[in-house]
C-alpha cells in the first residue's frame, strides 16, 4: 500500500489475549445476555487502548473530520468518542451492516436490540453514513431510521450503472449428464425420475441413471 509522505501510521496492538478472550466469552455466554456483556467489554478494551493514538494524532495534524471504517463497529464508537471530544464531526463508512453481521453470535433476541441501539446512537451522532449498496442504505433508512440526506452511497467494487450497456455473453454449452440419487425406506426417491430414466435398485437404496 502506498501512502503519502504525509500520512502518519499509528499501530496500536488492541486485540485482547486469545487465550482470555476465549476464556471470557465462554464464561459470559452461560448469563442471559452474555454476547452484550462480551461486546461492551470488548469495545471498553478497544477504545481505552485505541483513543491514545487518536487523541495524539488529531492534536498533530489538526483534521477537519474524523473518517472510521468498519467492521470492526469498534473503529465506530472510537470515532465518535474522539470527535465529541475534540468537536469534531464524523464520518462512519459501513462495509457491512453493523447489526447484521453474519458472524454476530446473539444469545437473545435482546442482544440483537442492545447492539441495534449503540448502532443507531452512533450512526445518528455522525455527519455522513456511507453504505456500499443502494439495498445496505434502504437498511439505513427503513430499520435505522437515519435521516436520508444524512447517508450516501459509494458501492463497493463496482457500479451496476457502469455495465448497463454491455451484452450478455452467449449462452454456454449445455451441462453434461449427472448422476442422480434418492434414498428412503419408503421406496422414494428426493428428485422425481426423468422420463427416460431406467431405475436400478438396491437394498434401501433407489437410484436413477438419467
Amino acid at each position: 500500500l502506498d501512502l503519502p509522505p504525509d500520512c502518519i501510521v499509528a499501530r496500536v496492538d488492541w486485540m485482547l489475549k486469545a487465550s482470555a478472550r476465549g476464556r471470557l466469552q465462554k464464561a459470559l455466554r452461560r448469563l442471559p445476555l452474555g454476547w452484550t456483556v462480551a461486546q461492551r467489554l470488548q469495545y471498553h478494551h478497544i477504545q481505552s487502548v485505541v483513543l491514545p493514538a487518536v487523541r495524539q494524532a488529531i492534536a498533530k495534524t489538526k483534521p477537519a473530520v474524523l473518517y472510521a471504517s468498519a467492521p470492526p463497529p469498534a473503529a465506530l464508537l472510537v470515532a465518535a468518542r474522539a470527535a465529541r471530544e475534540a468537536g469534531l464531526p464524523y464520518v462512519c463508512d459501513l462495509r457491512d451492516p453493523w447489526s447484521h453481521y453474519s458472524w454476530a453470535q446473539y444469545r437473545h433476541f435482546v442482544d440483537f436490540l442492545f447492539e441495534r441501539a449503540l448502532e443507531q446512537r452512533v450512526l445518528r451522532g455522525a455527519a455522513k453514513v456511507i453504505a456500499n449498496t443502494p439495498a445496505a442504505r434502504m437498511l439505513l433508512l427503513s430499520a435505522l431510521r437515519i435521516p436520508e440526506e444524512q447517508t450516501v452511497v459509494i458501492t463497493n467494487g463496482y457500479s451496476e450503472e457502469d455495465f448497463a450497456g454491455i451484452a450478455p455473453p452467449p449462452p454456454g454449452p449445455p451441462p453434461p449428464g449427472r448422476r442422480r440419487r434418492g434414498r428412503s425406506r419408503r421406496r422414494t426417491t428426493c428428485l422425481p425420475p426423468p422420463s427416460s430414466a431406467r431405475p436400478s435398485s438396491r437394498r434401501g437404496t433407489r437410484w436413477w441413471m438419467a
